[in-house]
This record gives C-alpha cells, sequence and structure tokens, in this order.
C-alpha cells in the first residue's frame, strides 16, 4: 500500500507539463456564478434533482444491488441523463470522454478506441462494456464493435464507469474497468418524443418514440422507438469513411401479483458503413446487423430475499472486419440474502454459449471457420458491516470455466472506512482475467512480398492474461455544494501476450513468423481526480483529471499520460441555458506501421472546447446549437498501427437540433 501512495504522489510532479493557459480558461468557465438567480425548469428527469440528491444516487455496478454512490468502495462514476442531455453528444463513446481515468480517441466516423488505465485499442481487450447488464463484447475480434452500440440517448437513465477490475461480479474482460450502460423504466418514458438535426458532419439524424400503458394503474407499461442517422466521412482519410445507422426497438416493464417484475426488450440496428482495414489497400463497403431479445424476472427489491433469472440472445452479421455471423445465448440467476446478522450475501451462477463463423479472406485464414464455445462462472460476495456506520469488509470471489482457455478464479477484497457522514475511504485487491480469443489461438495472415512472407501465425496454446490490482480511494462531501474524490492505484500484469518473430529460409525464400506468446509482466499505476461544484443554484462545474503512468513497459504505448476535463452549465434564464466543455490530452506515442504519421512521431496533444446552447422554446419543444471541437479545424486522434479500421482526423463539427416532447 506504501507503493500506491508514493506511486500517487508522483504526478504531483509532472502537472508542469500541463498549459498554463488552463487558469485562464478556469477564470472564464466560471464566470457566470454570479449570474441570474432565477431557479432551473422543473422536468420529470434528473434534472429535478438537487445537489444533495445526485451526491447520493444509486448504483447497481459497483455491487450487483443498488447502493448509495457514496458508500460504495469503488472508483465508480456516474454519467446521468442530465449530463447525457447537456452535453450535446449523439453516441455512447463520446460521452465517456468525462469519466476520470478513461481514455476516448476517435479513430474515424464510425470508430472509437475506448479503454479504462491504459492498453487503449480499437478492439480494447481489457474492458467489458454491458447495456442493461447484458454483455456487447466480441469473444471472436476481443473487444467492443462501439458503432453497434445504439438506443437512443434519451433513454438512457445514467452509464455507471467502473475504474478497475470488476471480475468477481462481472467475470472475463473486466480487467481495467466495467461500463454499465442503464435505460430507463418505460414507466418513465411514456407519450411521444421525436427529435431531428443535421449539421456539417450530422448529415441528417431522426428518431421518434412513444410510451404506452398495457392496463389503466399503469403497472404494465412499454415502449417503442425507430431512429437513423447518416454522418458524412471524416477529413485526411485515405479512403472513405461515412456511416448510416437505422435501428428499432422496443421495451417492456411490469409487476405480477404485487411480488414480481418482469422485463422484455429487444433492439435491430442495421450499419452501413466505408472503411478499408487490416492494411490492406482499398475501399471497402460493409453491412452490418445485430439483433439482441432480453428477458428478466425476478422478486421486488423491498422482499427480504431478492432474486433474479436473466436470459439473453443475440446474433450478428458481419462484414467487417471479416465477414460472419454469430450468436450467443446467455443465462443468469442472481439471489441476495442475510445468513446472519450485518452479513449481506449475493451469488449467481451464469451459462453462456457463443457460436461464430467467420470466412477466410484477403489473407486470413482460420484452421475451422466454425467454433462453438462455452463459459461457465459461479459468483458470491459477502458484504459484513464491522462497526455500524463505520467499517464494511466486502469479500468476494468468482469461479469461471472458459472452454478455450483456462478456468480461473477471481478473488476480491475492499474495505470502506466512514469515519463521519462527509467522508468515505477505502481500500481495495482484486484479480480479474482477460482469455485468450479465437484470433490469437486460430487465425492466421500472411503479407507476401517478393522473397518474403510475413505471417502473424497463432498459438492453440497461448493462455489468459491476469491483473491483481492495488486501489485506494478517498471521497468527500466537503459541503452541500462541492465534493471530491481521489483515487491511486498499481496494476500488476501477469502473462500478457505479445508476439516473439522466428525467422528461415526456404527455397530463396525468407518467411518471418510472428507467434503469439505469454511472456510479459508488467506494472501500470495512476492518479484519477475529480470534484463537482455548484457555487450557485443555476451554475456547475464538474472538473476530471487523470495521469497515468505510460513509461512502466511497451505493453500499453497508446495512452496519453495527462488527460483533462472542465465542464461548465449555466442556466442563464429559465428558458435557456449554456454548456462548455473544454479537454486536454497529452500526446501518444508508440505506432509502428501508423496510416497518417510518418513512422516514429507521436499524435500531439490537443485542447479542444465543446459548446452547446440551448432554448426551452416551450414545455414540449427545445431548440439547441452544438458546435464540437471548436478550438481547431481539425485534430488527429489515434492511429491504424496497421492492424485496425481506417484512421481520419477529427474535425469541428455543428449541428443544429430540435427536440420535442408531449406533455
Amino acid at each position: 500500500m506504501k507503493l500506491i501512495i508514493s506511486k500517487s504522489l508522483c504526478f504531483f510532479a509532472s502537472l508542469q507539463v500541463l498549459p498554463l493557459s488552463y487558469a485562464f480558461l478556469f477564470v472564464l468557465l466560471i464566470t457566470p456564478a454570479q449570474a441570474s438567480n432565477t431557479t432551473t425548469v422543473d422536468s420529470d428527469d434528473m434534472l429535478s434533482l438537487d445537489f444533495e440528491q445526485l451526491l447520493d444516487i444509486e448504483v447497481l455496478s459497483s455491487a450487483k444491488k443498488l447502493q448509495s454512490l457514496s458508500k460504495s468502495a469503488s472508483a465508480i462514476f456516474v454519467i446521468t441523463d442530465n449530463d447525457i442531455q447537456r452535453s450535446g453528444k449523439t453516441s455512447i463513446p463520446e460521452l465517456l470522454r468525462m469519466v476520470p481515468g478513461i481514455e476516448v480517441a476517435s479513430f474515424n466516423a464510425h470508430a472509437w478506441a475506448v479503454s479504462i488505465r491504459g492498453f487503449n485499442l480499437v478492439f480494447t481487450n481489457k474492458l467489458l462494456v454491458l447495456l442493461d447488464g447484458r454483455s456487447v463484447y466480441s469473444w471472436d475480434f476481443n473487444g467492443t464493435f462501439w458503432y453497434t452500440i445504439d438506443t437512443l440517448l434519451e433513454d438512457i437513465e445514467r452509464i455507471e464507469v467502473i475504474r478497475g477490475p470488476g471480475g468477481t461480479l462481472w467475470g472475463a474482460n473486466a480487467v481495467n474497468g466495467v461500463i454499465n450502460i442503464i435505460t430507463k423504466e418505460s414507466r418513465n418514458t411514456q407519450g411521444w418524443l421525436a427529435a431531428t438535426g443535421a449539421g456539417s458532419y450530422e448529415e441528417g439524424f431522426a428518431h421518434l418514440r412513444y410510451g404506452g400503458k398495457f392496463d389503466e394503474y399503469g403497472q404494465n407499461t412499454y415502449r417503442v422507438y425507430v431512429k437513423r442517422h447518416d454522418r458524412d466521412s471524416f477529413p485526411n482519410a485515405v479512403y472513405d469513411n461515412s456511416w448510416r445507422q437505422e435501428s428499432v426497438g422496443m421495451r417492456m416493464d411490469g409487476t405480477l401479483q404485487s411480488h414480481y417484475r418482469w422485463r422484455l426488450s429487444t433492439d435491430f440496428t442495421h450499419d452501413a458503413l466505408q472503411d478499408s482495414i487490416w492494411n490492406i489497400r482499398q475501399a471497402i463497403s460493409a453491412e452490418t446487423e445485430n439483433f439482441n431479445i432480453l428477458g428478466n424476472i425476478g422478486s421486488l427489491e423491498d422482499v427480504t430475499q431478492p432474486w433474479h433469472l436473466q436470459v439473453h440472445f443475440q446474433t450478428s452479421k458481419l462484414d467487417i472486419p471479416l465477414p460472419g455471423n454469430a450468436n450467443s445465448l446467455d443465462i443468469e440467476w442472481q439471489h441476495r440474502f442475510s445468513p446472519y446478522q450485518n452479513h449481506d450475501l449475493i451469488w449467481g451462477l451464469n451459462a453462456r454459449r457463443m457460436y461464430s463463423e467467420l470466412e477466410n479472406l484477403n489473407g486470413f485464414y482460420f484452421a475451422q471457420s466454425k467454433r462453438l464455445s462455452y463459459l461457465y462462472s459461479g459468483f458470491a460476495q459477502d458484504e459484513i458491516v464491522l462497526s455500524p456506520d463505520r467499517w464494511v469488509l466486502t469479500l468476494g470471489a468468482k469461479l469461471e470455466h472458459y472452454k478455450n482457455s483456462d478456468t480461473a478464479l477471481l478473488p476480491n477484497l475492499r474495505l470502506l472506512w466512514t469515519p463521519d457522514e462527509i467522508n468515505s475511504v477505502w481500500l481495495a485487491v482484486s484479480r480479474a482475467v482477460r482469455p485468450a480469443t479465437r484470433l490469437e489461438q486460430e487465425m492466421r495472415y500472411e503479407i507476401v512480398a517478393p522473397q518474403q512472407v510475413l505471417t502473424f501465425a497463432p498459438n492453440a496454446d497461448i493462455a489468459s492474461e491476469y491483473l491483481t490490482a492495488y486501489e485506494l480511494g478517498w471521497r468527500q462531501k466537503t459541503t452541500e455544494h462541492f465534493k471530491w474524490e481521489a483515487v491511486g492505484f498499481v496494476h500488476d500484469y501477469m502473462d500478457l501476450m505479445t508476439r516473439i518473430t522466428e525467422a528461415y529460409q526456404k527455397e530463396g525464400v525468407l518467411y518471418i513468423d510472428r507467434v503469439p506468446i505469454n511472456q510479459i509482466n508488467d506494472q501500470i499505476y495512476g492518479t484519477e481526480l475529480s470534484f463537482t461544484w455548484q457555487p450557485h443554484t443555476d451554475y456547475s462545474i464538474q472538473f476530471a483529471y487523470t495521469w497515468l503512468d505510460v513509461n512502466v513497459g511497451q505493453t500499453s504505448p497508446f495512452d496519453p499520460q495527462h488527460q483533462v476535463s472542465l465542464r461548465s452549465g449555466w442556466q442563464a434564464t429559465p428558458d435557456f441555458r449554456t454548456d462548455l466543455w473544454f479537454r486536454y490530452v497529452d500526446k501518444i506515442c508508440g505506432f509502428s506501421t501508423p496510416m497518417l504519421l510518418p513512422v516514429g512521431e507521436c499524435i500531439k496533444a490537443y485542447n479542444t472546447i465543446d459548446l452547446r446552447f440551448a432554448w426551452q422554446l416551450n414545455k414540449q419543444l427545445e431548440l439547441s446549437f452544438n458546435g464540437f471541437n471548436l478550438l481547431d479545424s481539425q485534430h488527429l486522434e489515434f492511429e491504424s498501427d496497421g492492424s485496425d479500421f481506417l484512421s481520419a482526423e477529427v474535425p469541428r463539427q455543428f449541428y443544429l437540433q430540435v427536440l420535442w416532447k408531449s406533455e
């Protein structure tokens, strides 16, 4: 633990690299604090919550049960529906930029590299992403296709982001963090909602949603939606990277006999992409389709022993990165009870069946085109009150078996100390696993040149990667209008995958094989700071700073060392509000085969500002103007490194939106 504290304090010495202009910008952002005394317009969503309620918002992801954020022994950040509305963003990855500890880099018009606490790639393999508790992680491609994660942003209740391992509760791939996107119950989205807009790169978008009731008492409700958007290609790319998406979905919620709650939801999305991948220097037109259906039934939360059963099925058809199709069936059971006084035990079982079929194309070969895999797991976690309102000890473990990888034991220990009503201090030690994937175990990729053949070879014996994480955090509600949080962490990685080179000659041809093996043990550490301040009823500020040590080894080169986010929201009048968002991202180095950069050069650090103006024309109609990346015409945020999607620069963007809600 001494190591955590000493490493965390190191970041203070590095603050001198940040531009002095931040001080001026901070003054600019807080200027409206002396503005009008008018109060904000009440609404039916998070906007109606006061600052005190926002401090004690309940979260689900850190313990798989609802608990106050102030009582959570995890580094967790909540993006509320108020944050979503006032950001003006049109995609989920862009919303995540406000979270400390998270890295978001736009790759082109439809692709993002997103990670937590390092190891950023387009297919980040150490991050678990959930939508209403269902995993959207691709087991074949070892990451998340962010463009396929789609729902109405107005229907999202909150996004919970856990920084640090979540393997005990959520299982494989919850290594560096968990992102859980939680949508609103259909009873909270009644009536009509319609929105449309267009701009410089948002060529046009529109969505329509209706929510209704199955009975006159409103105990069983539903909503349906349809949406479409078209986005133009980002500049300075070798080929077109435009994106079109259509989606339709529904959700139903209700109760049975006043004892049980149920939910049924389904979504279908169709994406049409223009791109170029895998260092294939030609344009590609691709289409993907994704369908999922989720059912959940369980007891009401206020019973003595709550339980739930969830079944989820999804199927997808891909043209990119490789043609193929995949489907999965997931069944989860969870039960919570108190075996002894001061104990709160939660346990569960999970089974998942995964099938995929991928085609051999453009030098990619699989020994078998079809693959059927199974994953089984069970977990238990006990929250023990050692001293009421003071000390809480959490002990847990998950046993997980994946057919094509190791059986893993994932323990977790957390200690929470609340010396008073304003302070929370926690200490955590946990373990997580990243199983080997099909691409590492089965895929062969050949690049043929005159008298030379370069092969990225598979390794059927490649094993899982493991992380042991140590975390120390302090959360304080200093006043009724100011809260802050500081977190330090050390991540010890074992058996990280790398590739070794094997070369030989045959009949005058040089053969170079790059073979994956588990060879690297490494360590990454960092610090995350954030605060929320409401100096005035109509004005608020949210700040986040991340320092990540990226010089420890060569396993995580694509990560900025410093990141800053500073957001300002001002309700100037009851009918007009403005939001300003400043961000700084440090340079990123280490790309060996970039598409746009000269070899050996780094992506430059950049500053940017987003701006939103919103006019509430009446209780039902809102008009907003949104501008992003206003400080320069375009900038580069990430590179392909020869093995990902097409690189492009992120441009300055504007769009206008009209949103209407029925009363």
